[in-house]
């Protein structure tokens, strides 16, 4: 899968279901994930749009989502 700006954050979501589950874990601002206001951004938004949300850069979550799939053996292909 290719991460960019543009990717659904729902795509990711399917391909990588425990993600969301870790993502919300590593900081307090984004335990949003878990909630129910957090599942419905996530059908509706992307990388880009959770970078505005969050205040990380869209590099940063990337680069964090690449090394999280990576620890956790799947492909990002």
């Amino acid at each position: 899968m290719q991460l960019n700006e543009e990717t659904p954050l729902q795509q990711i979501a399917d391909a990588y279901p425990w993600i969301i589950d870790t993502v919300a874990g590593l900081d307090d601002r984004l335990k949003i994930a878990k909630t129910f206001v957090g599942r419905q951004l996530i059908k509706r938004s992307t990388i880009g749009d959770a970078s505005r949300l969050s205040g990380y850069p869209v590099e940063k979550i990337i680069e964090e989502l690449k090394k999280l799939i990576e620890k956790h053996g799947a492909s990002d292909e």
